[in-house]
């Protein structure tokens, strides 16, 4: 995958596979909403895997 191009709010993605290409874009909410559910998540395991550690 290669960033192909950007503007105000899509970044596009060129992929390459098996001699195809395909191009798609991504807007900014979308990756922001991806991000904050991501860091979400790993916070909360890493709270349960402290937690088990502090507790014994």
């Amino acid at each position: 995958m290669l960033a192909d191009e950007q503007d105000e709010f899509i970044t596009y993605y060129k992929i390459l596979c098996w001699g195809y290409q395909e191009r798609f874009g991504l807007t900014r909410d979308v990756m922001r909403i991806e991000i904050s559910l991501r860091l979400t998540k790993y916070t909360n395991e890493l709270g349960g895997i402290l937690k088990g550690h502090l507790m014994g």
